[in-house]
């Protein structure tokens, strides 16, 4: 039966709540992490309440969930969901391998800190040695010198070297007029689901996981967020992400979804230069919020980080 320390099981007690409302997720090495559902309407609320006790509990409340549901969301982040009794429905040899620990997840996360990893975006002579590395790799695994892939990405490397895309300063972009910003974000999208005319709407139920953490920032290294194939996103990049927002913007983890990440900021820009320069360095990571499309520009970022009270990054349709 699940148990929670002490100062969790107050916390809990405070808005009756006990650890056996909830069940432990497993299925990950290092990680036994407790979930309790909640009433939907009531979500936000709690995660307010959980929130302010961090300090005491050391535990972080973060909403796993989505559109296609918690568990599908668990399921993709690695961890057993039910009894196990249906194993025909998995096919395990098709799982990618385990993430790293927690702890190995945070120090890759200290090597490349989240400036770095976009200055890396904007430099041309990166990402040409980044596609040269990709083909020769592919070379070698396959023993094809004129495997069509490997070729592939000595065209892009050659690209970047020889005509890379122009990088432009923040002057050169025009804020969007009103009908061309994006929609506001009004909760978080962990806690939302679709109606039948594919409506985002809240959540009858939603799922807080309680991950113990010394900052909400490094949930990611125990709830292993990579949410697209082959991104090159892994889950230190998003520690680093969120710790660069903590310490930038105040904003604190609320939600992981299997394609998006939710965040409350304490902080909005103050000036449009200013969400300019931000939604410059959040582009290179994020495709769009849950309220934008994959065709999202820089000022459409810009005016949704500078207005939202939520900010959500999706990276994926």
């Amino acid at each position: 039966m699940p148990h929670a320390p002490p100062p969790l099981a107050r916390a809990l007690a405070e808005v009756g709540l006990t650890a056996e409302h909830g069940t432990l997720l497993a299925g990950l090495p290092e990680r036994e992490l407790l979930r309790i559902d909640v009433p939907g309407s009531d979500a936000w609320r709690l995660w307010q309440h959980f929130r302010a006790r961090f300090g005491g509990t050391g535990f972080w409340p973060v909403f796993v969930g989505g559109h296609y549901g918690t568990d599908f969301v668990l399921d993709h982040l690695g961890f057993t969901v039910g009894s196990g009794d249906d194993e025909e429905e998995t096919d395990f040899d098709e799982r990618p391998p385990p993430p790293l620990p927690p702890a190995a997840i945070l120090a890759a996360a200290d090597e490349l800190p989240f400036e770095r990893w976009v200055a890396q975006r904007r430099d041309p002579a990166w990402w040409a040695e980044h596609h040269l590395a990709k083909a020769e790799h592919i070379e070698r695994t396959t023993g094809e010198k004129d495997n069509p892939i490997a070729l592939h990405y000595r065209r892009f490397g050659d690209q970047w070297r020889n005509d890379p895309p122009r990088d432009p300063p923040v002057e050169e972009y025009r804020w969007p007029a009103e009908l061309d910003q994006l929609p506001l974000q009004v909760r978080p999208a962990t806690i939302e689901t679709l109606d039948e005319n594919y409506r985002r709407i809240l959540a009858d139920e939603a799922a807080l996981v309680f991950c113990p953490v010394q900052h909400g920032w490094q949930v990611p290294a125990h709830l292993p967020f990579d949410p697209v194939e082959d991104s090159e996103r892994p889950p230190s990049l998003h520690v680093a992400f969120l710790r660069w927002l903590s310490e930038h913007w105040g904003a604190a983890l609320i939600g992981i979804g299997d394609r998006t990440l939710d965040v409350l900021p304490k902080r909005h820009p103050a000036s449009e230069r200013e969400a300019l320069l931000l939604a410059k360095d959040v582009s290179s990571y994020a495709f769009e919020p849950i309220t934008g499309d994959v065709n999202c520009k820089v000022p459409q970022w810009a005016a949704f980080l500078k207005h939202s009270p939520f900010w959500s990054f999706c990276f994926a349709d």
